[in-house]
């Protein structure tokens, strides 16, 4: 049956694949860009640009990011779609999507910005000085010559494309400024357009900025959505709040019952959350350098920045790590013969390349069914929800494959853990139904991605509940582990499809970064799966123990095992457990005052551990006993010895 799964899995991310690769052009708007320079390119472009105009930068200190998308984009791709929206930015009717390099001195006012197209075009700049600098005292027909004048020439556009709308003066304490603001002929989608404003201060231009207008209207009900889809944010979040709270009590009942018995180094998955946080502050510095402000100390500023993130990151993986711990025994306590964290077998390698390839079978099909979720409910239901990249400003940071790695494993790991392994382990140990269980996490894990812009505002939280539910049946199957690889894999993908469509070959490496890890853990375990099936080992552990009563051949057996001859009660019932015709272990029961029996000895040789065998002696032992009319089964532990008691507690045995 299984087997069958792993089929599956691959059938699905081969179509899944095919479909992301096929559609990618006509689903995101990020296709439309064509990264053909590196960072030190581009800045070599802007500087070149100012220093054209006469500006000397000596002294200033300089940072690079790649600009968020324009907010202008969410209009026209939801009047145009995205393969529109994709033709008008490679033909520049709609607002760029550049890089910014900003020069700025600590605690002065004065700074320069330009903005350049990934194609290495400068396109706008911005020249910030203090509002009392000295200037020219134009009037408006004077500097309205000197804008149209820097468009034809500096900029290179033709002007009669071009229509006055707009002009403002302002009378500063020693200068005038102006600002004129054309509309591009053609240029309108519904009552929207492209503009172009040109800023004049004294009589030197100051500004170069081209944008596109929304309509006002479109922008009120924006915003009215956007206050719908925080509603319905809020109730996902008080659900999970919900969930979070039930968890809460079932652990503190087992903690006054001495039935809680936590695995500690399982926190330890915090760790590379923090870890990532710390080295994505770091790497972030030049866009840091890009939000600040240089009326506060520059130094004070960053280590305010750098704490911050930090701490975000400590926080973070505290909640992994909690989650992880709780999460853990809830799913032990839920199914004693199943590690919720990751499948057990003859190697914890092979685990994870086992959970590699599955998870990353299931993060391709996953990357197919949004990309033709989009295409298929914009073509049919007049749907919106764009399929973007949170962090296009990796390109903008020293490493850009740090930004895919952090917000591929984070989420992954926060979600998976507190959606899939705790909340999952929770609702089977409460009502047993498995499509409950799984149905349930994934709706609220689904809609409380609400704040996402789609359009209507729950399609987000509908497209989300299927391969939520999906990954719940597949954690069901497998462990967490597979799941965490897939939700690392679709947003790793995501986040580095903009590298590695670059011309820019160090685009292209970091871009690669992500999917390669993936590729390695799956690697190590299929070198670990041959090494062990040259041995002639049951590596994924599949051939059943056998359980029966133990012959003197076993106790002999046995006795060799643990270095000594097994000291046997009278009347002692002893099962042995046996793979393939060799014996691994035994189990030990004397009957006490009808109707009750007390188990006082399990041994598992250590090669066969961690495959739920001593799980298997106790359950045969159970149903012999119970078979012989006993009701009643016992087992005494030592109360300090905590790996013991967890193990018998999850038998429901321990006393």
């Amino acid at each position: 049956m299984r087997h069958k799964a792993d089929i599956a899995l691959v059938v699905a991310a081969v179509l899944g694949l095919g479909a992301f690769v096929r559609f990618y052009d006509a689903a995101f708007i990020a296709a439309a860009l064509d990264f053909r320079l590196s960072r030190p390119q581009i800045f070599q472009v802007a500087q070149s640009y100012l220093t054209a105009r006469g500006v000397r930068l000596e002294g200033y200190d300089h940072c690079i990011a790649f600009a968020p998308r324009p907010q202008s984009y969410i209009y026209l791709e939801r009047t145009l779609g995205t393969a529109a929206l994709n033709e008008r930015i490679r033909t520049g009717l709609a607002e760029p999507w550049p890089w910014t390099v900003r020069w700025f001195r600590p605690l002065q006012k004065e700074q320069f910005y330009v903005h350049v197209t990934p194609e290495g075009k400068a396109v706008g700049f911005s020249h910030q000085v203090p509002e009392d600098a000295p200037g020219a005292n134009l009037s408006q027909d004077e500097a309205r010559k000197v804008a149209e004048r820097f468009l034809a020439t500096d900029a290179g556009e033709d002007l009669k494309a071009y229509e006055l709308k707009l002009s403002t003066t302002q009378g500063r304490k020693n200068r005038t400024d102006h600002e004129f603001t054309w509309k591009r002929i053609g240029s309108d989608v519904g009552d929207g357009d492209l503009r172009v404003a040109v800023a004049v201060q004294g009589s030197e231009v100051a500004s170069l900025q081209r944008r596109f207008r929304t309509p006002e209207e479109f922008d009120r009900a924006f915003r009215r959505e956007r206050a719908q889809a925080r509603l319905l944010w809020s109730a996902s979040y008080t659900a999970l709040m919900g969930i979070l709270v039930a968890a809460a009590v079932v652990l503190i009942r087992a903690a006054r019952q001495g039935r809680l018995h936590l695995r500690p180094r399982v926190a330890l998955l915090g760790l590379p959350v923090l870890a990532l946080y710390a080295l994505s502050a770091f790497n972030s510095i030049p866009l840091m350098k890009f939000d600040y402000e240089t009326s506060v100390d520059y130094w004070l500023f960053l280590f305010r920045e750098i704490d911050g993130d930090i701490t975000t990151g400590a926080f973070n993986g505290l909640i992994v790590g909690l989650a992880a711990c709780a999460g853990v025994w809830l799913g032990k306590d839920a199914w004693h013969k199943r590690d919720p964290l990751l499948a057990r077998s003859k190697s914890t390698r092979l685990s994870l390349g086992a959970a590699g390839a599955r998870g990353a079978c299931l993060g391709m099909a996953c990357l197919g069914y949004v990309v033709a979720f989009y295409l298929i409910t914009a073509r049919y239901l007049a749907a919106w929800s764009p399929i973007e990249s949170k962090y296009s400003n990796c390109l903008g940071t020293y490493l850009p494959f740090v930004p895919p790695l952090t917000i591929g494993f984070v989420p992954a790991a926060i979600e998976e853990l507190i959606f899939r392994l705790l909340s999952i382990s929770l609702l089977y140990r409460l009502t047993g139904h498995r499509i409950l269980s799984a149905l349930l996490p994934a709706a609220v894990w689904g809609f409380g991605h609400s704040l996402y812009l789609t359009s209507p505002i729950y399609l987000r939280g509908l497209e989300l509940t299927l391969p939520g539910f999906v990954h719940g049946l597949v954690f069901l199957r497998y462990d967490v582990a597979t799941t965490v690889v897939a939700h690392f894999t679709y947003n790793a993908v995501i986040e580095a499809m903009p590298l590695l469509r670059s011309d820019v070959p160090f685009f292209v490496f970091c871009g690669l970064v992500s999917p390669a890890l993936v590729a390695l853990l799956m690697l190590l375990g299929a070198a670990r799966y041959a090494q062990l099936r040259r041995r002639g080992v049951d590596a994924f552990c599949t051939i059943p123990l056998e359980v029966m009563p133990a012959t003197s051949a076993d106790l002999e057996r046995l006795a060799a095992l643990r270095g000594q001859p097994p000291s046997l009660p009278p009347d002692a019932l002893v099962l042995a457990g046996r793979l393939q015709d060799e014996t691994i272990g035994c189990i030990t029961a004397v009957k006490r005052e009808p109707p009750s029996a007390e188990i006082v000895d399990i041994f598992v040789a250590k090669p066969h551990r961690r495959r739920y065998c001593g799980t298997d002696l106790v359950d045969a032992l159970t149903a012999r006993l119970k078979s012989e009319a006993v009701t009643e089964i016992t087992v005494r532990v030592p109360q300090d010895d905590r790996s013991s008691l967890a193990f018998w507690h999850r038998q429901g045995l321990a006393r």
